[in-house]
């Protein structure tokens, strides 16, 4: 079962979300916009948590520092207080358009407009490179809400559908092609003991 936070921003997600046949509750969370518990190592529950931001929000949290200084503490914890979530996540939605210095911009009708803010392209980026590497929230950009949609819907699968160390989409064994084609003749003989 998904939890969403049932206030503004976030309360938008459970419609859609139920039509894409999830079991949604609508509550309120202290932390995050959408919660569940998922499959950890040898099946061990863990709790996951969103922090859902258009990218006008996200530049807004970053620059009045609520982001770092409540909602990150608040999901992740501190050394002395856990945080509610074993695993946290930072969903993005929003175009990232900027101009030729690196402004980031909005689209206000047929025109881009500076996005409030005044943040560089480049800041955001190494901001949020930052919150991951540091602050252990794994971010996630969408461009709309179709594909906002879809990264949830993963997640939730990718947690709930089997433990985290029975995936195996990260293994495999390349082995390079050959300079020159083998038929498969040859490459049927190579296979005989």
């Amino acid at each position: 079962m998904l939890l969403v936070d049932n206030r503004a921003g976030s309360n938008d997600l459970i419609l859609p979300l139920q039509k894409l046949g999830l079991d949604v509750e609508s509550t309120r969370l202290d932390f995050g916009d959408v919660a569940f518990e998922g499959r950890g190592k040898k099946g061990i529950a863990v709790t996951i948590g969103i922090e859902f931001k258009t990218l006008q929000e996200f530049v807004q949290a970053l620059r009045s520092e609520r982001l770092q200084g409540y909602q990150l503490p608040g999901m992740r914890g501190t050394k002395s207080h856990p945080g509610p979530y074993d695993y946290s996540y930072l969903l993005v939605e929003g175009e990232l358009l900027y101009d030729r210095t690196g402004q980031l911009m909005q689209r206000k009708r047929f025109s881009l407009m500076p996005l409030p803010g005044r943040m560089t392209v480049g800041e955001l980026l190494k901001r949020k490179q930052v919150l991951h590497l540091c602050g252990g929230l794994n971010p996630i950009f969408t461009s709309c809400r179709k594909d906002t949609l879809q990264e949830i819907l993963a997640l939730y699968r990718c947690w709930t559908d089997q433990d985290l160390d029975k995936h195996k989409s990260h293994l495999a064994i390349y082995e390079a092609p050959p300079l020159i084609p083998i038929s498969d003749f040859r490459r049927t003989v190579k296979t005989f003991p």
